[in-house]
């Protein structure tokens, strides 16, 4: 993307509803509190109702596992031998307006001489896929560099407070919940952005739902081939304790003079979609009969994740500074 360089923004962990665009299922008090309390009192809550759905959509994604390059092979799911092609033509409906598709060579022209930051996991790998490949339709990126995760040990106060294999660590580590974990991960990220001199516009992309199901060899799979209806499922009891502590840590930050930071809620978009992941269509050249692990957490690409794009786009699109940039 060597149209968009310089300064600009941080997309933390990851997306889809905001302060402009917001993309509930259902009304909720604690939501439009957030909404109120990113926007203040000069701009209106958009897009929320009662009543969100995926809608089939003729004319599918806007590239391919043939047209894009970018895709990494274990977001390909086409290429790795996935047989069904219903779940790319499908699009987000809000109640009461239409969203946008994403628009690459506007997309470029608001990033001019600004810079675009993906920060956190494997998802945000996912999404950034996304990204690259609906740019793509305008110009190809060129990687610079690439590091795979490296993080092992979390020190703090000259102890490990955390690890991805505490036993080789030597160590005896207290074990918390994820949601202490996941709450003292969020204050520390919100009051290192908010307090640093650079305020760049931080869009924060909500809680990602997995759809593991028992299949009827007793493996943990997610073969639906279709969207869910809205009321039909509304995730984990796990979901819902990380997504109240990330609502509550976004409204404290929110709160505070001079925050720059948006929503992006994907959460209740996303839980519609089992039908999207990957499956068992994350590796290539799979024995007959193999017992491969689905991957039922990350997306197939193209999908349903180009969707946090769009939203994404449309929230640029609503901000002052990007406003009147083109």
């Amino acid at each position: 993307m060597n149209r968009a360089n310089a300064k600009l923004g941080c997309a933390l962990a990851m997306v889809l509803g905001s302060a402009l665009l917001v993309a509930f299922s259902h009304s909720d008090a604690s939501e439009a509190e957030i909404v109120r309390s990113v926007a203040g009192n000069k701009l209106k809550r958009a897009m929320r109702s009662l009543r969100r759905e995926w809608l089939p959509d003729p004319f599918g994604p806007a590239y391919t596992n043939a047209s894009c390059k970018l895709i990494e092979f274990t977001r390909d799911c086409l290429t790795n031998g996935r047989p069904d092609t219903g779940y790319l033509y499908w699009r987000w409906k809000p109640f009461g307006c239409e969203l946008p598709k994403f628009d690459a060579g506007k997309f470029l022209d608001l990033m001019r001489n600004k810079a675009w930051a993906f920060i956190g996991d494997s998802l945000l790998q996912n999404q950034r896929g996304s990204l690259l490949c609906l740019l793509s339709k305008v110009e190809e990126a060129v990687e610079i560099y690439r590091e795979a995760f490296t993080i092992c040990h979390i020190p703090e106060n000259n102890a490990i407070v955390g690890c991805h294999n505490c036993a080789a660590a030597g160590q005896n580590a207290t074990e918390y919940g994820g949601d202490f974990s996941y709450r003292k991960a969020l204050r520390l990220a919100f009051s290192f952005m908010l307090s640093s001199d650079h305020k760049p516009l931080v869009l924060f992309r909500t809680w990602n739902t997995e759809h593991y199901e028992f299949g009827g060899d007793g493996m943990l799979v997610c073969n639906r081939t279709v969207p869910y209806r809205a009321g039909e499922y509304d995730g984990r009891p796990t979901d819902h304790l990380m997504r109240g502590v990330e609502v509550e840590e976004f409204r404290r930050a929110a709160a505070r003079s001079g925050a720059r930071i948006r929503l992006v809620d994907t959460f209740r978009l996303s839980v519609l979609r089992p039908d999207a992941h990957m499956g068992l269509y994350w590796l290539v050249d799979r024995d007959p009969g193999d017992k491969t692990m689905n991957d039922c957490t990350h997306w197939c690409l193209p999908g349903a994740i180009d969707t946090w794009n769009d939203i994404a786009m449309e929230i640029l699109m609503r901000e002052g500074e990007f406003r009147y940039s083109s």
